[in-house]
């Protein structure tokens, strides 16, 4: 209830008595070890919500005497210098609720706690401790230039309607450990919003069921904000753009999950993977060294599994999690989001190896440092007061305070709509409040400003006529966009060129990827020299290019996984019918007369947005192997004549098609030329070459 100098008990309204402060100073070490040195400590010693009755004197204490989260941190926010609020377990549940109403106020008086200087916030003690709002505001709002640490808890249903950052919204620096962030609702950054200049780290982490209405239900990572995220598992998110995440900054990914529902896994600018991470679509376009995408993560539903002080997404062991023993341990955390030790033997091949995501499967429970119990006294504890103790739970008499009932306010006038397939003229652009045209529109610094409507225009009415006719109203015909792999022909020892071209149907397209199979049984076709197919974005697309090579055996690979997209903000659309890149090929001299399938599949196309268009798809291609024949021998008898000569001639005047001999159209141009012509005079001279 009060501020820590060693430790420091109240004996009395106003009045302090120095207690022995070794037991406690050891437990704290051992449970909130988070951060630097911190100027002063407080402990919060009740689930219930009120302010300090003074913020100014140094003392967490209410009007009742207690000390509240919101007390400690209205006392933080008057003290210079990074203080730190120790938040235990208390009785079950621990449900700590942010029950005082109001916004649009900045000293955490009402609603969300205003975070206005250093401070470092972490959860002791063995259970589940959870903070929420029950009223309409989000949970923490981290002011610019403000460092602020959280770690063990977890926060939920946070709700800003048509603002940014449902649970948390960062303009700071924000790091964040052993943690989960649930059932939060806003426009931009379900979860967390990180704008302006704002920094963010993420270390076993889960960002759960979280929805916007516009970008990034997981994060919204704007303006040119910086977010980094290690072992984080992002799942069951939603929204318009971006289900997990979505970045007009700077985005690095390194043991991550993204498994979400709708808006893709990633949209906006190209997110950077640090490696190991798993998708189960292509929408983050991972490219790092251990990265997995279209596969499943197998993960359990998000609950308390008894360990740690916040609720996971487990690591499934039958069917095995494709995360188990999936990341490196170069870069593993020495904990899971439970504090349970990394690495451990996830799949029981004898090997220990870093998982995937927040949860460690098969990790154990750290041995505890053991320590002498102190001895008891008989000084009583005051109500509302932690007593010493050794142990892992802590044991708090609470006076309980009625907590207001919440009164919500409704502002705005509209209440934004989550649809799973956003219309496509909704087109994000930086701006300084987010406004609504029908579908949400990007934010680029934070506001609690309502959403503006948008007022129909009138239809005038049409004049009567002494006849009426009806005609009937056109129904426009949705044509999905598709990418197309080319067929390409070649004899044995060859180069190829197969090229994926762009249809955009009825759509405006700005993303597009995909994985091209090459013949899987017979394999014919060598890789070159640097042991891959030779990819390359099409010259001028002026879009970025990501190529990782998959289904690899020695030297061979048998797949290929390409995306393009698109290099600045707002995106430009890809026009229609272009090659977006080409892949070539080298053919053995040993391949096989025959025709060979190249058949695309994990076709994602993304709209302006980078949402993906859910009718999108794609179209086969093949490669025909056919046998060498002597340039100019239109007939394939194995000599050029001089009635050939005249017909190729007469071909590349325009005369005749090249259909008429393709054996004089050399490099499949359907035309004939100067070299050509020569070739083939050469080989009716000197005869066709072995």
């Amino acid at each position: 209830m009060l501020r820590r100098r060693g430790w420091v008990r109240a004996s009395g309204r106003g009045r302090l008595a120095e207690v022995s402060a070794a037991p406690i100073v050891t437990a704290f070490v051992l449970l909130f070890a988070i951060g630097p040195t911190h100027a002063e400590t407080f402990l919060v010693n009740t689930v219930t919500d009120g302010v300090d009755a003074d913020p100014n004197d140094g003392l967490c204490a209410t009007a009742t005497g207690v000390c509240t989260l919101r007390a400690a941190i209205q006392q933080a926010n008057a003290l210079a210098g990074q203080d730190a609020i120790n938040l235990p377990t208390m009785p079950p549940p621990s449900l700590y609720a942010l029950s005082l109403s109001g916004n649009n106020e900045d000293a955490a008086a009402t609603g969300d706690l205003d975070i206005l200087d250093d401070l470092a916030i972490g959860g002791s003690g063995a259970g589940r401790i959870t903070l929420e709002s029950t009223a309409t505001d989000r949970v923490f709002d981290v002011m610019p230039g403000v460092d602020l640490a959280l770690s063990s808890f977890q926060i939920q249903n946070g709700n800003v309607g048509g603002a940014s950052g449902g649970c948390i919204r960062n303009q700071g620096s924000l790091s964040i450990e052993r943690f989960t962030i649930f059932n939060c609702n806003g426009m931009n950054g379900a979860a967390i919003a990180n704008l302006g200049t704002a920094t963010l780290q993420l270390t076993n982490v889960t960002l759960s069921s979280n929805d916007a209405a516009g970008l990034g239900g997981g994060i919204a990572n704007l303006d040119t904000a910086t977010a980094d995220l290690l072992n984080c598992t992002l799942a069951n998110n939603t929204a318009s753009a971006g289900g997990g995440v979505h970045n007009l900054g700077t985005v690095t990914l390194r043991n991550t999950i993204l498994s979400n529902v709708d808006g893709g896994n990633c949209a906006g600018r190209l997110v950077h993977s640090l490696g190991n991470n798993l998708e189960n679509s292509g929408t983050c376009f991972l490219d790092g060294n251990g990265d997995q995408s279209f596969l499943n993560p197998v993960l359990g539903n998000l609950q308390f599994d008894g360990t740690g002080n916040s609720s996971v997404h487990a690591l499934l062991a039958n069917p095995l999690s494709p995360a188990a023993d999936a990341a490196a341990n170069v870069a593993c955390p020495g904990v899971d989001q439970r504090n349970r030790l990394r690495p451990a033997d996830g799949d029981n091949d004898g090997s220990a190896d870093c998982d995937i995501g927040a949860y460690e499967l098969n990790a154990l429970v750290p041995t505890p440092t053991p320590s002498r119990t102190p001895t008891s006294t008989a000084t009583p504890t005051p109500t509302g007061s932690l007593p010493p103790t050794e142990t892992a739970t802590e044991t708090a008499t609470i006076t309980a305070t009625p907590a207001d009932t919440p009164t919500v306010t409704h502002t705005g006038t509209i209440t934004p709509t989550h649809s799973p397939t956003p219309p496509l003229t909704f087109t994000p652009t930086p701006s300084e409040t987010p406004t609504q045209t029908g579908t949400p529109t990007q934010t680029g610094t934070p506001t609690d400003s309502p959403i503006a409507s948008t007022t129909p225009t009138d239809t005038p009415t049409p004049l009567l006529s002494s006849t009426p006719t009806t005609s009937p109203t056109p129904t426009a015909t949705v044509q999905p966009p598709r990418l197309i792999v080319t067929s390409t022909e070649g004899i044995p020892g060859d180069d190829v060129m197969v090229e994926v071209v762009l249809s955009t149907g009825t759509f405006d397209v700005s993303s597009a990827s995909n994985e091209l199979t090459f013949d899987t049984t017979n394999t014919p076709f060598a890789s070159l020299p640097n042991g891959t197919p030779d990819c390359l974005a099409a010259a001028g697309l002026g879009s970025a290019f990501r190529f990782r090579p998959t289904g690899c055996t020695g030297a061979a690979c048998t797949r290929v996984f390409a995306s393009v997209l698109p290099l600045t903000f707002p995106f430009e659309a890809i026009a229609d019918n272009t090659v977006i890149y080409s892949c070539r090929v080298a053919l053995p001299t040993s391949a096989a007369i025959g025709t060979y399938p190249v058949e695309i599949s994990n076709v994602i196309v993304g709209n302006l947005q980078g949402v993906p268009v859910s009718a999108a798809g794609g179209v086969n291609g093949e490669i025909r192997v056919i046998e060498a024949v002597c340039p100019g021998d239109c007939d394939g008898n194995g000599a050029v004549t001089v009635d050939e000569i005249v017909r190729i001639v007469t071909i590349a005047l325009g005369s005749l098609e090249p259909e008429n001999c393709p054996a004089a159209d050399i490099d499949n141009s359907r035309s004939v030329t100067v070299d050509e012509i020569v070739t083939a005079v050469t080989n009716a001279l000197n005869g066709c070459p072995d």
